[in-house]
């Protein structure tokens, strides 16, 4: 796996807690800090080719991993996902499924 590429995240958040809930739960990630989007690409070898897909992860302070991507075909397609998280993910409802 190539080195992890750091892309800061702009604006910071003091508490994270899981909707409907006032406390952070045991286990829970503590968020004290800015967090941080990683960027990174994994070279996957298969029926001889080799196949370079592009991920992000957003971590804490602490280095706890509270989101992460699916695949991207290139780094472009990731950026722009990050992107889309950071501008609609405030304003995002919740939809629950049961």
């Amino acid at each position: 796996m190539a080195e992890l590429n750091r892309v800061p995240l702009e604006g910071s958040s003091s508490r994270l807690g899981r909707i409907g809930d006032q406390t952070r739960p045991a286990g829970e990630p503590k968020v004290d800090g800015q967090c941080q989007f990683e960027l990174y690409c994994e070279d996957h070898k298969g029926s001889g080719a080799s196949v370079i897909r592009w991920r992000w992860r957003l971590c804490s302070s602490s280095g706890a991993v509270l989101a992460q991507s699916g695949s991207y075909e290139t780094d472009a397609e990731c950026l722009a996902a990050i992107s889309a998280l950071r501008n609609f993910a405030a304003s995002a409802r919740l939809i629950r499924q049961e």
